[in-house]
């Protein structure tokens, strides 16, 4: 079956920033769903301002669905929320705090949430850290791991349900945002806390973005023959997050001549926003998506390469995966 790679010719020949590849604003244009959504209710991690997840934000408040976003400063979310709500779309726009490396911070957003809302049927877990020195939160694990997974994981449990009661009115879709660095992630479900091995910043936030990539999966397996489906995603390099990099990646990137690569929030949010709104997914789930469209396997040996990593779909790691991940939140397995 050929892949959906609807946007492939604008991201051929990139050329920076507010190059000719699609915005988040755009993917929802060209759905044909300006103020069509009315009803439709998404929720999204990671809204501070100029932030990629505040345009997905933007982009699905366009659609006219209500939209709730999380941010650990709500000052910061509010200011956020105010210039969303200025482009005069339909639904709400509401701030709600949220750390991710805190459960109990997680446990009050989602309760924060099912007391505004009864349904959910999109679910952006956008959120995330990287570049960290070694920190081990409550909850055993490195940061990158606690913020990019293990939190969001945490949400989806708590949201599952609404999520579930949702899909019978309307597809609903889980987005877990990714990154290319996918393919160079691997954990280590017997050694969270860094105890018996070497710390790099770098392959903790690989390994995280592995484990949002399997997570996606997982539900998609669980959830999607009951309506909930779900996709992982690489927004790719944004000028938001390139500053923030580590010099290790950094240096990879110049290496490869990756500048070029580089987009504006709008840009970077469209990938997560057309696995959120695409018809063309109608059905679809636990892929993993890459300039707006479908992936196949990455074979070359190169950051600018484009597709999924070996290590991408693994279900016995996957299952593992999320047997670990109940054990270390104290929850029992709905299955």
């Amino acid at each position: 079956m050929a892949l959906i790679c609807t946007y492939a010719e604008s991201h051929k020949n990139p050329s920076g920033p507010g190059d000719a590849r699609p915005t988040a604003i755009q993917i929802v244009q060209d759905q044909n769903l300006i103020d069509k959504w009315q009803g439709k209710v998404a929720l999204v991690t990671g809204c501070s301002p100029g932030s990629l997840g505040a345009e997905v934000a933007r982009a699905l408040h366009a659609t006219g669905a209500d939209v709730y976003i999380t941010v650990r400063d709500v000052a910061k979310g509010l200011e956020v929320a105010q210039r969303i709500s200025a482009d005069k779309h339909a639904g709400k726009i509401e701030v709600i705090q949220l750390d991710l490396t805190s459960p109990d911070s997680v446990q009050h957003a989602a309760a924060a949430f099912l007391e505004k809302s009864k349904s959910l049927h999109l679910l952006v877990n956008n959120a995330g850290v990287l570049g960290h020195p070694l920190h081990i939160t409550n909850n055993g694990v490195d940061i990158h791991f606690a913020a990019n997974y293990l939190g969001h994981f945490l949400l989806f449990q708590l949201l599952r349900s609404t999520l579930l009661a949702s899909a019978s009115e309307f597809e609903t879709r889980v987005v877990n945002v990714a990154s290319v660095a996918h393919r160079l992630g691997t954990y280590d479900l017997d050694d969270l806390e860094f105890k018996n091995r070497d710390y790099d910043a770098s392959t903790a936030y690989a390994a995280s973005k592995l484990a949002s990539v399997h997570f996606a999966n997982e539900i998609e397996r669980r959830y999607g023959p009951r309506g909930v489906h779900a996709f992982s995603v690489d927004p790719g390099i944004t000028a938001t997050s390139f500053t923030k990099l580590t010099p290790g990646i950094v240096a990879m990137m110049e290496k490869f001549g990756a500048g070029n690569l580089r987009k504006t929030p709008e840009q970077g949010a469209a990938t997560p926003t057309w696995a959120a709104v695409a018809r063309e997914l109608k059905g679809k789930g636990g892929e993993y998506l890459e300039h707006c469209g479908e992936t196949e396997l990455c074979t070359e040996d190169s950051f600018l390469a484009i597709g999924h990593g070996k290590d991408a779909y693994n279900e016995v790691k996957e299952k593992k995966l999320w047997a670990k991940s109940l054990e270390l939140l104290g929850l029992e397995d709905d299955a």
